[in-house]
């Protein structure tokens, strides 16, 4: 088959189908390739004797659901949460970026001060104690927000133990929670795995499945399936969340050819990029901050700054941080967000060894730029 050809007839596509499937809000009977990981959240819920929690609240665990963006882990919780409706408490750190207005929205209660609203949470679990779930924990909006809420969560725990679900996609995340608290909750890893090509295509293929149900006149060839599922797991991670969106973005534009596929993945990768930038915690954000200025000071050639990058002992110089924590971040937005990449030069006796930081590309560089100064920011 000559894949840059149209797949889907343009004269029977359907104008007017129920995305719901490809989309963050659909709830599906059935989650595929997740049995484990809902097996484990659902034991939270239940004491030794398989009662449920909401009758006895034996289960004092804390499990930490962390993987990659787009690896079930919101979903396998929404999917267990439907059972137990009344059950549990649940809060998201995207909503919230303060330790003090997760613990009110967590608890959904009115306070003042950060005791009131401790003595408050306490109070009501000692009436009935639930299960906490906190999804998107790592975005609040700094690491010292995050050591204050599990401060806060930790005098909480002391004097009602319950059972916690904890998710984030940041690797590492166990570094942030005090060392008093980890100790207190013992969190219990879950690990979400990225989809592979054909997990990823299996997934696709129910969903549009679904859809074919509600319109019977709507068809995509399993091979562009495939294509999709094989463009997501190598170059998002396996993703299921940008797979349906790729996939959705397909449908809406009526083009199902290699091009346009390859185009909206471009355009996919530079919106997910800027949509992660902007929930950099303030002290990651100051980083990258010093680094996108260093590379453009007054008097420098910002062509060659960018070309050669800047030093590292200037990044330390600059943002107050320790070799080691500069070190640590510099891994962070190499891994994680790709945007930065560092080489070491070896200069001979003389000159010695130097760590040189640039940006991973000039559209990394644009996207950074967009981000933190916004889209008519001229350079000097």
């Amino acid at each position: 088959m000559n894949t840059n050809e149209t797949l889907l007839d343009q004269n029977t596509t359907p104008k007017k189908i129920s995305l719901l499937p490809l989309t963050e809000n659909y709830r599906p009977d059935i989650l595929l390739f997740r049995n484990q990981q809902i097996r484990e959240v659902e034991s939270v819920f239940s004491s030794p004797s398989n009662q449920k929690y909401e009758n006895h609240g034996e289960d004092e665990r804390c499990l930490l659901l962390q993987g990659f963006s787009g690896s079930g882990k919101t979903t396998v919780v929404s999917f267990v949460l439907k059972k137990y409706k009344t059950a549990y408490l649940l809060a998201s750190g995207a909503n919230n970026p303060t330790a003090f207005l997760l613990i009110k929205s967590l608890f959904d209660i009115n306070a003042s001060t950060t005791g009131a609203a401790i003595q408050k949470a306490i109070d009501k679990l000692k009436k009935k104690k639930k299960v906490l779930v906190v999804d998107e924990i790592n975005k609040l909006k700094n690491t010292e927000e995050i050591g204050l809420f599990f401060d806060m969560l930790n005098t909480i725990y002391r004097a009602v133990k319950c059972p916690m679900i904890l998710v984030t996609n940041k690797k590492g995340f166990l570094d942030f929670i005090p060392v008093d608290g980890r100790r207190t909750f013992h969190p219990e890893r879950i690990d979400f795995k990225s989809y592979d090509i054909q997990e990823l295509y299996e997934i696709l293929n129910s969903r549009v499945g679904i859809i074919k149900k509600e319109s019977e006149e709507f068809s995509i060839e399993p091979e562009f399936i495939a294509m999709v599922a094989k463009f997501v797991f190598n170059k998002f991670d396996g993703s299921v969340r940008s797979a349906f969106s790729l996939l959705r973005k397909c449908i809406v534009g009526d083009d199902f050819s290699e091009k346009f596929l390859q185009k909206t993945c471009d355009n996919l990768i530079t919106e997910e990029k800027s949509e992660d930038l902007r929930m950099l915690t303030e002290y990651n954000r100051k980083f990258l901050k010093s680094v996108y200025d260093m590379s453009t000071n007054e008097g420098l050639n910002v062509s060659f700054k960018k070309l050669e990058g800047v030093k590292f002992p200037d990044i330390v110089l600059s943002t107050g941080y320790s070799k080691g924590r500069v070190s640590q971040l510099l891994q962070y937005f190499e891994e994680y967000h790709g945007v930065l990449q560092s080489t070491k030069e070896n200069k001979g006796r003389a000159g010695g060894r130097s760590r040189l930081v640039k940006f991973s590309s000039d559209k990394d560089y644009e996207i950074v730029k967009e981000v933190l100064y916004g889209k008519n920011h001229n350079e000097i």
